[in-house]
């Protein structure tokens, strides 16, 4: 039988006692001292080592959780901010980092009869105000920012003693200024030339100059945002655009702003070359 043969292992028909059958044999079998001391090391060992993989364990998780939290501390920190953005889209400004952003949409269907229409003394009133807000004073020391050099010579600079300063207006409302350029030579034959003083050449000049550089601008920025067209039932038109919400500087504010620090009217002109001012007669005050 097989598990005889495993039992009692030896030659065939011969039977081996499972007993020590002599001192000698009985002693033999029994374990040595330094045996049984060599088990119990390595139960203590492996006592040892289990204990501290069950403290190494939580320390690496804490680890763990602790360079994460820095990190996304690190990076909530030096995340991108309209300030951060402005500085890297934009020139130096008086402005920048004061006027603020918010969400609006174009909505470009919808045409504001205030400024659009046939020309009015009301709707040119309305252009005015738009964009005549003023110019504010920018320092000549900071034209190194706008890569602009400083001759003295060839930029509008406010008289003794702001000789130092130079006379600005924000490029938005020089952009308004030619969409109501633009407006008025749409409607050029409704207007009482004679009145608003405007030679033809100068005005046909200043008008390519207003499409050429909202021309350049528009080329600059371009939005790539995506503009859908809607089934237009209204029997106006067939389709009308619909276009998602932008991220906006906020008007109101710079309005504000432009008109709280500006240093002379819109219409205050100064004479070429750098001589005495003939108007701002308020600069002294202005801040």
């Amino acid at each position: 039988m097989e598990w005889f043969k495993k039992l009692w292992p030896g030659k065939q028909g011969v039977v081996h006692s499972a007993l020590p059958e002599t001192p000698s044999e009985v002693e033999a079998a029994l374990p040595l001292l330094d045996e049984k001391d060599g088990d119990y090391g390595g139960q203590l060992s492996a006592g040892r080592d289990k204990a501290l993989k069950c403290v190494r364990l939580p320390l690496l998780n804490l680890a763990i959780f602790v360079v994460c939290l820095l990190f996304y501390s690190f990076r909530s920190y030096t995340a991108a901010t309209d300030a951060a953005c402005e500085k890297k889209m934009w020139p130096s400004s008086p402005e920048r980092g004061i006027i603020g952003f918010e969400k609006r949409q174009y909505d470009s269907d919808v045409i504001p009869r205030e400024y659009f229409g046939l020309p009015t003394a009301e709707r040119r009133v309305a252009w005015d105000r738009l964009w005549q807000t003023g110019y504010f004073p920018f320092p000549i020391s900071n034209f190194a920012l706008v890569n602009k050099t400083t001759n003295p010579l060839n930029w509008w600079r406010l008289p003794p003693p702001r000789q130092d300063e130079a006379l600005v207006t924000s490029d938005a409302m020089h952009q308004i200024h030619c969409v109501q350029g633009l407006w008025k030579f749409m409607h050029r034959n409704e207007w009482d030339n004679a009145k608003t003083k405007e030679r033809k050449t100068f005005h046909a000049m200043h008008n390519r100059h207003c499409s050429a550089y909202l021309l350049s601008i528009l080329k600059c920025r371009a939005d790539v945002t995506p503009v859908l067209f809607q089934h237009d039932d209204s029997g106006f038109g067939v389709w009308k655009t619909r276009d998602a919400p932008r991220r906006c500087r906020k008007f109101d504010t710079m309005y504000e702003w432009e008109n709280r620090h500006r240093i002379c009217p819109e219409v205050c002109t100064e004479t070429n070359r750098g001589k005495s001012s003939i108007c701002c007669s308020n600069f002294h005050s202005a801040t």
